[in-house]
């Protein structure tokens, strides 16, 4: 930590992403950002039961926290091999396991699986207004059926609410699901494997970037604030790395009008920034997050 350029506004906790996804809306996820980041520095640092304890916090706060795996893992492995994989292992379970515990004694447990077990069911959506590759499908398809009566307009038109996955299989494509799954697990373990080699604590934060990147991006059900756990780790990686400063700029700026898009500046205060702005101000964000992609691939290789 102590390689970090903390002198450039790179830095900063006030990025627009932060205050949009924070303050301004009270989303909890900032809760679980600084105990998952800090668990992998501690990883990093060769203290994996500590680690173990603080990615532990992260997920029992959030699950998803556990998009921190792959990075937690990578950092553990450089900093002290299989011995540390199996402490931070058993420190990670015991934290959620006392977390998780207090349910188990007033026997609500299957309320807490029923809860997570049924995020399919209360998902049924490409994308939840979240900027990516189900928005850009929801987009297409209706714009399409518009094209008998309204030529190339169609695709000009404002897209008034996301499209639901029973309605996709409905029209004969197949489920997206586990295919949007099969696609996060495969660009996260290509991007392990290509920093498989690497001590260096800023590719291991931009490893976490990406997993929660990819996640957003390929992933079904997504929410416009999914993707805000990605920035505070470019922030840190952009940091010991100068080179990752434009994609950290260009990640903020995506999340930060994702959440404007939908919520302006705040619960009932508008000043959004309007969603045809540029004809099709929302499809040409979800693009940009295929052009950040190929910006993480370009710095992993």
């Amino acid at each position: 930590i102590k390689e970090c350029d903390w002198s450039s506004d790179v830095c900063s906790s006030d990025l627009p992403a932060m205050i949009f996804g924070g303050e301004m809306l009270g989303y909890v996820d900032a809760l679980y950002f600084v105990p998952a980041m800090a668990g992998i520095i501690l990883a990093h640092a060769g203290r994996p039961v500590w680690g173990g304890v603080l990615v532990g916090l992260a997920v029992a706060t959030k699950p998803q926290g556990i998009l921190m795996g792959p990075a937690f893992a990578l950092a553990l492995w450089q900093g002290g091999g299989l011995p540390a994989v199996v402490m931070a292992g058993v420190a990670f379970s015991a934290t959620v396991g006392a977390a998780i515990g207090p349910y188990a004694a007033k026997g609500a447990l299957p309320n807490m699986w029923l809860a997570f077990g049924s995020f399919d069911e209360r998902r049924d959506t490409m994308s939840a207004y979240a900027t990516n590759i189900g928005w850009l499908i929801n987009w297409y398809l209706r714009s399409s059926f518009g094209v008998p009566e309204l030529g190339y307009r169609a695709f000009f038109q404002f897209v008034t609410r996301p499209l639901a996955i029973s309605r996709f299989v409905e029209l004969g494509y197949p489920n997206p699901r586990p295919i949007g799954r099969l696609a996060v697990i495969a660009a996260t373990l290509w991007a392990l494997w290509k920093t498989r080699a690497s001590k260096d604590l800023a590719l291991t934060m931009a490893l976490g970037a990406f997993t929660v990147h990819a996640f957003f991006v390929l992933a079904t059900g997504m929410h416009e604030h999914h993707q805000m756990f990605e920035v505070p780790l470019l922030v840190l990686a952009s940091a010991l790395r100068p080179l990752l400063r434009p994609l950290c700029y260009l990640v903020s700026a995506i999340v930060t009008l994702n959440i404007n898009m939908v919520y302006g500046i705040g619960l009932g205060m508008r000043w959004a920034v309007p969603r045809m702005i540029t004809g099709r101000s929302e499809e040409h964000t979800s693009a940009l997050q295929s052009h950040s992609f190929i910006s993480y691939a370009v710095f992993c290789l």
